[in-house]
């Protein structure tokens, strides 16, 4: 009898096992829509070729989350001109791309006139049998063409793909059901949320009004609000209406002047001139009111081992911030710098500063460089250790005034707080880290549309990734970390933004507070 060869066997079981996996990816593939986006028409007096490429971006990248769709690559760098017209016209598509093995075409046209743009988009159907669909978008400032842009990209989706379902989850479900589920799930984490109908900017914490109870101040464009626990809720307390030529850049909450409240510091600019005015309220029985105004100072306050301390940086004509840092005091009713500036390197901006280690650590600073990409400094100003990979990310930007007025004018965006302290004697580093689907490809314009808290523990030779938290869908504008229900632990606060308010919605933002040690140390 005749012996088999297993080996023969097996390698036979292989090939038909290639092969039905091959036949399968094909059906799969076959199955699949695709689509080339190309580069929109830009009819502006000014060059717009960051934001030409921008859009196709966004769009490619919004479009490729939803399933059994494909973007044809290499990246769109194509421009259909028809003699005559502006944008692209359909019959013109199809025939420049019918043999081109792809479904759909995604093209338009960014129509800038003074202070109006147009953003128009079409998806055609190459083979004829659909004909085309039409998408536009009327916006007032140039900021609110990539939020446009996603807007087309999901109505696109609704309306073209309608049945396909997305496979990115900050789509599938909303902000407020994904702190809901985190709630039910983790409820040693104390988490506590509150919706509201605004954009924060800023976030601080304090005793404002001196009854040994911490409250939540948060800023928006251009009013304060303030927030404190009640029956273990957030609730809402009172809000502070500002000036409309003020624009807040941040605000921090500490007692600096050790008068028994806590000031609240806003950094803020004209909207008229780009110049600052920054100042400081207090509470005063009644109602807050200011103590200083007018200040060109960027405020931030630090905790350190021996307390809370004030810095501040100046703003010049030709540049967006100044190099000196400088500890501010207060000498009766006003601020005046030490003489001695701190030791940063020239680039550091005040808000992405903290110095919060102790004991043999205490003379470190943790700060962000202009391009956001973290640092341990040496009491000398020398760097210790910096990250290859930028963090943070924050949508608040500043102009230099020179530049003010000027809408192509470069913006320097601001870097996200960061906190330095220690936990359980670990010199450890606190921040959140922004991120959307496009990256950072765009100098000009962010939308950040998914976040998490990282937190870093610094060895003597760098700092190493410990713990993260889960993702949030959304912006986190800012953070803080005290005791704010009053049980003797700290609590990280922050704020995140979901909507920003356009011309086609409202804004939208919750405000949240979770146990520091819940965060830091796994829990079962």
């Amino acid at each position: 009898m005749k012996k088999i060869d297993l080996s023969h066997i097996l390698i036979a079981i292989a090939v038909l096992l290639i092969y039905l996996w091959m036949s399968d990816f094909h059906v799969i593939a076959a199955n699949r829509n695709r689509i080339k986006v190309l580069l929109f028409q830009v009819n502006s007096e000014k060059d717009m070729k960051y934001l030409q490429k921008g859009l196709s971006d966004i769009l490619e990248s919004r479009l490729a989350g939803i399933e059994n769709v494909e973007i044809v690559g290499p990246e769109a760098q194509t421009v259909v001109h028809i003699p005559g017209e502006h944008g692209y016209h359909p019959e013109e598509i199809r025939k420049v791309y019918k043999d081109g093995n792809v479904d759909y075409i995604v093209c338009g046209s960014l129509t800038i006139v003074g202070n109006h743009t147009s953003l128009d988009a079409k998806v055609i159907e190459l083979s004829g049998t659909k004909g085309f669909w039409s998408f536009y978008r009327n916006v007032d400032h140039l900021d609110e063409v990539i939020p446009a842009a996603e807007q087309i990209a999901k109505e696109i989706e609704d309306t073209v793909f309608k049945g396909l379902s997305r496979n990115i989850k900050t789509f599938i479900s909303t902000q407020k059901d994904d702190l809901k589920s985190r709630k039910e799930k983790r409820n040693d984490y104390h988490l506590q949320s509150l919706e509201l109908p605004i954009q924060v900017i800023g976030l601080g914490a304090g005793d404002v009004d001196g009854d040994g109870s911490i409250e939540i101040v948060a800023a928006s464009n251009h009013d304060i609000h303030t927030f404190r626990f009640k029956e273990n809720s957030l609730v809402g307390s009172g809000d502070v209406k500002g000036e409309k030529y003020h624009s807040y850049l941040s605000i921090d909450v500490a007692d600096i002047n050790k008068n028994g409240k806590a000031e609240i510091y806003i950094s803020g600019e004209h909207t008229g001139s780009g110049s600052l005015t920054s100042f400081v309220m207090e509470w005063n029985g009644k109602q807050f009111s200011p103590i200083i105004q007018d200040q060109n100072w960027y405020f931030r306050v630090i905790r350190t081992e021996k307390g809370n301390q004030l810095l501040g940086q100046k703003k010049g004509i030709s540049m967006a911030y100044m190099s000196g840092i400088y500890r501010l005091l207060w000498d009766g009713e006003v601020l005046i710098p030490a003489k001695q500036q701190e030791a940063f390197p020239d680039d550091t901006m005040v808000f992405g500063v903290s110095k919060g280690f102790a004991g043999q650590n205490a003379d470190l600073t943790a700060a962000f460089d202009s391009s956001d990409r973290l640092s341990i400094i040496h009491e000398n100003g020398s760097i210790a250790w910096k990250s290859d990979t930028p963090y943070g990310g924050s949508e608040r930007f500043i102009k230099t005034v020179e530049d003010y007025r000027d809408s192509e004018g470069d913006r320097f965006y601001l870097p996200q707080r960061i906190v330095a302290l220690d936990f359980e004697k670990k010199p450890m580093v606190i921040m959140p880290s922004n991120d959307s689907s496009s990256g950072r490809f765009f100098q000009k314009f962010r939308n950040y549309t998914n976040a998490r808290f990282l937190f870093f523990t610094w060895d003597g030779m760098g700092l190493l990734l410990s713990r993260k938290s889960p993702d949030l869908s959304g912006y986190v504008s800012d953070f803080c970390i005290a005791d704010v229900n009053n049980d003797g632990w700290e609590e990280l606060i922050y704020a995140l933004v979901t909507d920003r308010e356009t011309a086609f919605r409202s804004a939208k933002s919750y405000l949240a507070s979770e146990a520091l040690s819940g965060l830091i140390i796994p829990r079962p």
